[in-house]
């Protein structure tokens, strides 16, 4: 039989078909396998890392303007991820997976009602009210921060196969400011249910389901918040009219007063213990002055510290007249008449011990001050130089340091570095005097004249640190002093007849680099000797 060429060649190709089209899947299978598979940035959608506070954590009091670097974290939740897909390159074949996750949370900021938020840090980064400009601060009460930076971390971009899926903050924060008849926040009413809180008496931040990038890491949120306007109570701030210095800085008197009458967190004493018109004038003083200070007081420390330290700052003391059982502030200042002041002598001065004034060859004659720069968060420095204090102690530098961080003025700042420096360049006298009943009238921060001939004091005028009234039984008062260094022209010596003054030469250009005054110091070989207390005020072999 004969068969057919054509369709016996047909037949013949069959096996070569089959096994082409074998080739090409195992060829296919294996281009597939070995194809770059897309990428996934995968994070539990339901883990965030949320900063936790311990319970009975501090609640901070704020006065002027302040950074909140640790807000309370009354709530979170509301949490939520939404999956992405981005192609990440030109031919369509590769894509990246990612996450974008919001939440909302509560952030109680500070004790009491504050004007309002200044500023918004997340992280290092302002966020509102202008992420561009660092000294713009927004305006007081304002109720609502609305954040669209979808790029603050890099956003979510591609270049060639590149990528960056940073993302950003984008949301809406309500500012609370804890009014006495503050409803409950809408928004936590919603996830929370109608049995929240109001949170008022307390400054807070409710974030409404915030997108926060691409990372479940919460990054630091920070506040700057003013209160100068209100008591932490939500009232007018008393004296109302000094309260403010500069826009955003407080009068240290209004901390005072509020810190001895809060009840709250104060020591809770009764205004009536305080006599207005001489706080008031305390007041004006600083007012006038310039004196502005941005604190903040957290219960880790004391308040009686706290106090303390804004004294200092100022200075200042503040004491309870036993007279009247009223609280007296009184500003150490030159504001007295030499000629007018109550004069003692050894009739009421039972003794005086522990007479000293400082050694120059160990005096700083330079003051490095640090204080704070408000809009950068951090720490400045300024200094006060007594380049006379230099040349006398052979230009060699001998440093003090000061920190006065409630001072945010750079002006103040340096004002208090001078103050400093000039208290110690003036080498005043300490000592404590001892006094009979005559003297129970004289108060902390009182300024009096003294004549003590067993150590030679003619006229000393002597500013009281502190005062022991002792008991009736014994009779004798206490007292620490210093030399008041805004009296020590007045003071005159009676210890010889010679007077004149001691000049220290400069041996290289014979100028005269010192003078003592004959009357309170000596010469001993190449020393200058304290008349009083024998103790070596400079020494060196210039002659």
């Amino acid at each position: 039989m004969l068969i057919n060429m054509p369709i016996l060649a047909a037949f013949q190709l069959i096996p070569f078909l089959i096994k082409l089209a074998i080739t090409l899947a195992v060829s296919y299978g294996l281009s597939r396998a070995l194809q770059k598979k897309p990428k996934s940035i995968y994070h539990d959608p339901n883990t965030f890392d949320v900063p936790e506070i311990e319970e009975g954590g501090d609640m901070t009091v704020v006065f002027g303007t302040c950074w909140i670097e640790n807000p309370v974290l009354g709530w979170w939740g509301d949490t939520e991820s939404q999956t992405n897909k981005m192609r990440i390159d030109d031919s369509g074949g590769q894509y990246v997976y990612f996450y974008k996750y919001y939440h909302g949370a509560l952030h109680v900021i500070c004790q009491g009602r504050c004007d309002g938020v200044k500023q918004i840090k997340v992280g290092e980064n302002i966020v509102w009210p202008n992420p561009a400009d660092k000294f713009e601060l927004a305006d007081d009460a304002e109720s609502s921060a609305e954040i669209d930076l979808p790029d603050l971390y890099g956003g979510i971009t591609t270049y060639h196969g590149s990528y960056s899926l940073g993302g950003g903050l984008v949301g809406d924060v309500d500012l609370e400011y804890g009014d006495t008849d503050q409803a409950i926040n809408d928004y936590l009413e919603s996830v929370l249910g109608s049995y929240t809180s109001a949170n008022r008496g307390l400054t807070c931040a409710v974030l409404r389901h915030v997108y926060v990038g691409t990372e479940p890491y919460v990054q630091p949120w920070r506040y700057l918040v003013k209160r100068t306007a209100h008591l932490s109570t939500g009232e007018t701030q008393w004296y109302s009219a000094k309260a403010t210095i500069r826009d955003y800085e407080i009068n240290p008197v209004h901390i005072l007063r509020e810190c001895f009458t809060d009840i709250e967190w104060g020591l809770s004493h009764s205004t009536t213990k305080f006599n207005d018109t001489i706080w008031q004038a305390a007041a004006d003083d600083l007012y006038d002055e310039g004196f502005g200070l941005c604190v903040k007081w957290e219960s880790n420390q004391s308040l009686e510290d706290f106090i303390a330290s804004i004294l200092d700052c100022i200075d200042a003391v503040i004491y309870e007249d036993h007279s009247t059982g009223k609280f007296v502030i009184k500003l150490i200042r030159d504001d007295y008449d030499p000629e007018a002041l109550d004069e003692y002598d050894d009739s009421g001065i039972v003794r005086i011990e522990d007479f000293s004034r400082g050694a120059l060859k160990k005096t700083p004659n330079i003051t490095y001050l640090k204080y704070w720069n408000m809009y950068d968060n951090l720490p400045s420095v300024t200094t006060s130089i007594s380049t006379g204090m230099v040349a006398v102690q052979n230009e060699m530098l001998i440093s003090n340091e000061a920190s006065y961080t409630q001072i945010i003025n750079d002006d103040l700042a340096g004002k208090v570095a001078a103050r400093e420096q000039n208290q110690m360049s003036m080498f005043p006298a300490i000592m404590k005097i001892y006094g009979n009943r005559t003297m129970s009238g004289i108060n902390p921060g009182g300024v009096i004249k003294i004549s003590y001939p067993p150590l030679g004091i003619e006229t000393m005028i002597i500013r009281i640190l502190t005062v022991d009234y002792g008991t009736l039984k014994d009779g004798v008062c206490s007292f620490d002093c210093m030399e008041d260094i805004f009296g020590l022209k007045e003071s005159l010596y009676k210890l010889s007849p010679v007077f004149g003054w001691y000049n220290l030469i400069d041996p290289q250009d014979g100028d005269n680099i010192y003078d003592y005054p004959s009357q309170v110091y000596t010469r001993s070989g190449d020393a200058v000797v304290d008349r009083i207390t024998g103790n070596t005020v400079y020494s060196d072999n210039r002659g």
